[in-house]
């Protein structure tokens, strides 16, 4: 990672720069939609770091999406609580500009908003057999996102359902991230002891192909951090 992104994430001006250039598309119409729509709401000294910072992060390779998130984390913890709610309005602006959610801009989302202490939940008083829909809409998507191929995804739901009190089938519509917020949110409320094998569950589901991909290692991230509770190894780790 460049010298110069890395010390941008620890400054709150341009950390919250750089989640804003993670979440520029890729599409040239859609990325001239989002910087307007941004000049019109961001701070100008935040959006003149995103024009300075953008074109670099939009070179950076896939996999160092997540630990450039991370560096963020900190600085974006010290903002205010004006600042956190006006900082998640640009973000959903820039998310919203070309109509429809990805993965990824939901993970991020949820992972700032997360660490903004803006996500509040009910009592953690849930069994997982109290969310058997839950898990399968979450694991659903996880494992849509780590393969193609219909037999694959199959696959890989059986073996995280091996971690877990119950089968899991396949969802309808994993692209329907309305469904997975509603479902992370009552996950949420899990009782301490059960959320360790939600995530054994996800790392299973992973774990699967053989391979770990930037996706999959971004919503297990995320949902570690939502549950407040250890990640266990994934294969990555143990080589």
């Amino acid at each position: 990672m460049p010298a110069p992104i890395k010390d941008a994430a620890h400054e709150p001006y341009t950390a919250r720069a750089l989640i804003y250039a993670l979440l520029l598309s890729d599409e040239q119409a859609v990325r001239e939609h989002q910087l307007k729509a941004l000049e019109q709401a961001a701070l100008p000294d935040v959006y003149q770091a995103l024009l300075v910072c953008g074109p670099e992060v939009s070179r950076l390779d896939v996999h160092l999406r997540l630990p450039l998130i991370e560096l963020t984390l900190p600085a974006l913890q010290a903002l205010s609580n004006e600042q956190g709610q006006h900082f998640r309005l640009c973000m959903e602006r820039l998310i919203d500009a070309d109509g429809k959610v990805s993965l990824f801009e939901w993970t991020l989302y949820q992972l700032v908003l997360n660490n903004l202490g803006e996500q509040h939940g009910g009592p953690s008083n849930l069994k997982l057999s109290d969310l058997k829909g839950e898990c399968q809409q979450l694991l659903a998507v996880l494992a849509a996102a780590g393969q193609d191929d219909p037999a694959e995804i199959s696959a890989a739901l059986t073996a995280a359902g091996n971690a877990l009190p119950f089968d899991l089938a396949e969802v309808e519509d994993v692209s329907d991230m309305q469904a997975l917020s509603l479902a992370v949110e009552r996950l949420r409320r899990l009782k301490p002891l059960h959320k360790p094998a939600l995530l054994q569950a996800m790392a299973r589901c992973i774990e699967h192909s053989g391979r770990i991909l930037p996706a999959e290692a971004e919503l297990f991230w995320a949902m570690a951090d939502i549950l407040d509770c250890p990640m266990p190894p994934l294969l990555s780790d143990e080589a």
